[in-house]
């Protein structure tokens, strides 16, 4: 549909804002990452975190808040020990240990969830759900969208 066809159209200066951000999002590079399945990015990996440090659910003032994300997105980043004792001038020896271990853990998790081995479970176990999805619809036809109830 042309612009010009458009019932509201928009105005040139929201055009001028829009059109670079359009491009980027058009590129064809992008595109053939996020049709290759990898549109998993960094920030929503730091958001997880984020919200699982502080929990939408609870109720914290402002600056609690913000030092909670700060704290997280240091963690995230530098990794738990460092981020201690960038936070703190001495640390127990128990803070040293378990801190190495959340890093540790962390990094194994990591290289654990990019291997191809976990990479195909994930992919069967998708594969999987939508096999069973697909199943119980023919069986029981569709029970969940719009206006089905």
């Amino acid at each position: 549909m042309s612009h010009s066809l458009m019932k509201t159209k928009l105005w040139e200066q929201v055009q001028e804002k829009i059109l670079p951000v359009y491009q980027r999002l058009v590129n064809d590079e992008l595109l053939e990452r996020c049709s290759a399945g990898k549109t998993q990015n960094a920030n929503e990996s730091i958001h997880s975190v984020i919200w699982k440090n502080c929990p939408k659910e609870t109720f914290v003032s402002k600056k609690r808040l913000e030092m909670g994300v700060i704290s997280t997105i240091g963690g995230y980043n530098f990794g738990c020990f460092n981020s201690l004792a960038i936070e703190h001038n001495e640390l127990s020896s128990v803070s040293v240990d378990i801190s190495h271990k959340s890093d540790k853990r962390r990094l194994a998790q990591s290289e654990n969830n990019n291997s191809s081995d976990w990479r195909k479970k994930r992919i069967s176990n998708k594969l999987a759900k939508s096999s069973k999805i697909t199943k119980n619809i023919k069986k029981e036809g569709e029970t969940y969208g719009a206006d089905k109830f």
